[in-house]
């Protein structure tokens, strides 16, 4: 057997290395229930997702002023939807 089928068959015989997220468990930097808060803060981040695309098309006024209200209603939103599993900022 070569180095190459060895190193192929090692692999396949390994379990995956990456999660279903796509990151390595190790390095995804998140404590055990950080996976689940990122889950609950999808929403939030959608939205802020849909608000930078109405910039963008031009449907919302380009300011830094209008973004940190947006922002800080959104954050608000989230603090009161989620309480103690909110994204602390």
């Amino acid at each position: 057997m070569d180095a190459r089928t060895d190193m192929l068959a090692q692999a396949a015989l390994s379990p995956p290395a990456i999660s279903a997220f796509g990151q390595q468990p190790a390095e995804s930097g998140l404590p055990p229930n950080g996976m689940g808060r990122a889950f609950l803060a999808l929403p939030f981040d959608a939205i802020r997702f849909q608000y930078a695309g109405a910039v963008m098309a031009g449907l919302v006024p380009r300011s830094i002023l209008a973004s940190a209200k947006f922002e800080r209603a959104l954050d608000a939103l989230e603090r009161l939807t989620l309480g103690a599993l909110a994204r602390q900022r």
